[in-house]
Order: structure tokens, then C-alpha cells, then sequence
């Protein structure tokens, strides 16, 4: 047998062991449970010099949060929320860009920010001609969405565009909706509002005979609010109106060196985080 001090060098040598066993292999073993892949990862896209300056330079971008729009675009207990806010804060974060969110304005009002460049970035648009004046667009779009129309379960229920001819549409206003029924749909009767919440308002008071939105936003209002007297349907058969609709990141038009930086940024998203974010915002099964 050891003698007491034996005894005790082999405690110290066995309690030295472990130390330097956890320092050549528990660390690298164990570290990357910690860290699986975060929300953003550090590692930056290839940036030019001149996009570093410009960033250096111009360190904070101002951008658009709408009152409600969820799960894409919301305030809840004044936190800004959504689909579109968290990744935009990713694609920040890859860049080194830091964030002012602007909320309190309409969608119409935003978009005359933008034309104005009082704002930076818009994260949800759909690209049409007139917003293309005012407007450079990302290169590839942030998600897409399935548009629907919202109805009362006991009246009349409409699957497409075309059987609502003389009918009341609520629509938000300054949405592209408005610009493409205006030109392709003119005997729909439009009856523009301020936000989703107040369309769909207007349909529950039958006022409106039928509101066009997001099938997921619908959806979310209808689960939120428990508004079972209401049911969304995908928009179906429509060879002008396409009822899935690509939603990109919207920068004033004089600032191209943003959009690149901005490209760069979503390019640098990996598809896990992409999912990940999906998730967070149930637009994708868990």
C-alpha cells in the first residue's frame, strides 16, 4: 500500500490528470454543444475597401417596422418582432452594421420614406414597376408568401380575383395589391385601409366582401384573436395576379454600395440559421 504522503502526491497527480484531460479534450468536446451555431455567426463576407468605409462611415441603417403584420413584421409589448426584423438583424450582424428600427408610419408612409431617403431599408417589398422608381431591390428575395382572401364562413365565398367583380375588396393601402388590381382588376371595388387589422375589421363589419392578404398573416390573426367566424383561402388560378408573392429588401434608390453590402450579408447566411429562423416564426414545420 501507499504511505499518507504517497497517498496524497497520487491524489494531487490524479486531480492534475483530470485537469489537463478536460483541457486536451473536454474543451474541444464540449464547446460545440455550447455553441451550435448561433443566431449569427462572426465570420464576415468579403467586403471592398470601399464598402468598409461606407460602413465605417455610415455605421447605423434606418429600417421599416409595421405596427402589424405578423408573423413577418410586428410590435408586441413595444418589441420589435417577425420573420423580417430578425433577418435583417442577422444580415447586419454579418456585415457590421448596426440597426435603427423606425416604426409609427403607415405602409404608405413608409414607402414615402424610402422615396425620400428618411429610411434605408424596407425588409418586406414586392418589386413593381412604380416602386422600382424609388426603390433598388436585394437580389434575391427575403421569403415568399401564399397572398389569400379573407371571408366571412356563412357568406359567399370567392376563390379567385375574377369572381369579385362589383364586389368590396379591403386591401392596405400603398400595398402592391393596390397597383396591380388597379391596372388589371378596375371593377373590383377597393376600399383601402390603414393596416391588415383594420381590412380584416371591415370584412367582420361587411363592409368588405372579402379582404387580400398573406395567408399566414390571416391565419395568425385568426388563431390570435380567435376570430372563428372567418376563414383565409388561398388565392387560386390567377394567370396575372400570382398568388405567391417574393418579398425582398427594399434600399433607398442612392445608396447602391448598401445594396451590395446588404447582398453580401444575406449571401452569408447559412441555411441553418435560415431554417432556424423559419422556425422561430412557424413558417416551417419543427
Amino acid at each position: 500500500g501507499f504511505s499518507g504522503v504517497g497517498q496524497q502526491m497520487l491524489k494531487k497527480y490524479w486531480i492534475l490528470g483530470t485537469i489537463v484531460f478536460f483541457c486536451l479534450i473536454g474543451f474541444n468536446g464540449f464547446a460545440p454543444l455550447v455553441a451550435q451555431e448561433p443566431l449569427s455567426t462572426p465570420v464576415s463576407p468579403p467586403l471592398t475597401a470601399e464598402e468598409l468605409t461606407y460602413i465605417q462611415n455610415n455605421p447605423v441603417i434606418r429600417v421599416h417596422v409595421e405596427k402589424e403584420w405578423p408573423p413577418y413584421n410586428f410590435i408586441e409589448n413595444n418589441t420589435v418582432k417577425g420573420f423580417s426584423n430578425d433577418y435583417i438583424q442577422l444580415i447586419a450582424n454579418k456585415v457590421g452594421l448596426k440597426i435603427e428600427f423606425v416604426t409609427g408610419y403607415t405602409w404608405h408612409e413608409f414607402m414615402k420614406l424610402l422615396a425620400e431617403g428618411k429610411i434605408d431599408v424596407v425588409t418586406n417589398m414586392v418589386i413593381t414597376e412604380e416602386r422600382q422608381k424609388f426603390t433598388l431591390f436585394s437580389e434575391k428575395p427575403l421569403f415568399r408568401v401564399v397572398q389569400a382572401l379573407l371571408l366571412k364562413r356563412d357568406h359567399e365565398q370567392f376563390s379567385n380575383l375574377n369572381q369579385l367583380k362589383g364586389k368590396n375588396l379591403a386591401v392596405v393601402r400603398g400595398y402592391y395589391f393596390e397597383e396591380v388590381l388597379k391596372k388589371y382588376y378596375p371593377d373590383i371595388n377597393l376600399l383601402l385601409t390603414n393596416s391588415t387589422l383594420d381590412a380584416i375589421k371591415q370584412v367582420e363589419a361587411e363592409k368588405a366582401d372579402a379582404a387580400l392578404e398573406s395567408h399566414a398573416v390571416f391565419n395568425y390573426y385568426i388563431s390570435q384573436y380567435l376570430l372563428t367566424g372567418l376563414v383565409s383561402k388561398p388565392v387560386m388560378d390567377e394567370s396575372i395576379f400570382s398568388n405567391v408573392a417574393e418579398q425582398y429588401l427594399g434600399i433607398r434608390k442612392d445608396r447602391p454600395i448598401l445594396k451590395s453590402i446588404l447582398d453580401k450579408g444575406m449571401i452569408a447566411i447559412s441555411e441553418k440559421e435560415l431554417t432556424d429562423l423559419s422556425q422561430r416564426w412557424y413558417l416551417l414545420a419543427r
